[in-house]
């Protein structure tokens, strides 16, 4: 109801390009029946004819040539199976030095602990131990001056 038609515009004419099907897909003018001509490209040998289908004929030949087979697969798949083993052999040794070493410095770590435990110890006991000793020189100095004044006035007592 509301649709208004567009005014028609002119077809421009297409200028066809003539291709190589072009003779065998357009009807001929002036006939509808047999013709004599065939309805089918006939059949190239290499070197006549038809170069985009020679040049696509080689380009498949190329590509297959290129190929990767089975074979090639193969030795691909081995060669990197080798190079694998190698690599985790390599890196097992070195895990197996780096854990060596790790041991090693957990046993001297462990050994300077005590070392340092027994240090502290006596570090600690060295404050009473001197102490205990001051007291016992002075105990000894002390009974050492009491004996010779008891020897002194008995010496002179008598």
């Amino acid at each position: 109801m509301g649709r208004t038609k567009r005014p028609e515009q002119p077809q421009t004419p297409r200028i066809a390009s003539q291709g190589q099907l072009d003779g065998y897909l357009q009807q001929q003018p002036g006939g509808s029946g047999d013709s004599g001509s065939p309805k089918m490209a006939a059949t190239s040998t290499p070197g006549q004819g038809m170069p985009a289908l020679d040049r696509i004929e080689g380009s498949l030949r190329d590509l297959a040539a290129t190929m990767v087979t089975k074979t090639d697969l193969q030795v691909i798949t081995t060669t990197i199976q080798d190079t694998l083993r190698t690599e985790i052999a390599g890196i097992q040794t070195e895990l197996t030095a780096q854990a060596g070493r790790i041991t090693a410095t957990e046993e001297a770590t462990e050994a300077l602990t005590a070392r340092v435990a027994a240090t502290d110890t006596a570090v600690a006991r060295q404050g009473e131990m001197l102490l205990s000793m001051r007291r016992h020189l002075e105990d000894v100095d002390n009974r050492g001056t009491g004996e010779n004044r008891d020897e002194m006035t008995e010496v002179s007592i008598e």
